[in-house]
């Protein structure tokens, strides 16, 4: 279960507030970027794989990254979780 291992240690590693925004952002990107690449190939919870999606489109979006892949990364997160994955209920 990479993809989802990685995705909580991004959103952990994201979360210690030793850190600058930008350097927060900006480590996490890599672990974020695999776990997401990862989910097609793992059998993962939506609600984990929305959450993952979520914390890269954040970083990207504090990293100075990819703007219209962020949008596409949350507007994908919000989607899913509005479907009912955090509950496992709907689609």
């Amino acid at each position: 279960m990479v993809g989802g291992g990685l995705g909580g240690l991004g959103v952990s590693w994201r979360a210690r507030p030793a850190d600058s925004a930008y350097l927060g952002y900006a480590r996490t990107l890599p672990m974020l970027e695999r776990a997401v690449a990862g989910y097609p190939e793992v059998d993962v919870h939506p609600y984990q794989v929305a959450l993952s999606r979520a914390a890269l489109a954040r970083a990207l979006w504090g990293a100075g990254g990819d703007r219209d892949r962020a949008r596409s990364l949350a507007r994908e997160a919000i989607e899913a979780l509005a479907r009912g994955g955090r509950l496992g209920l709907g689609a």
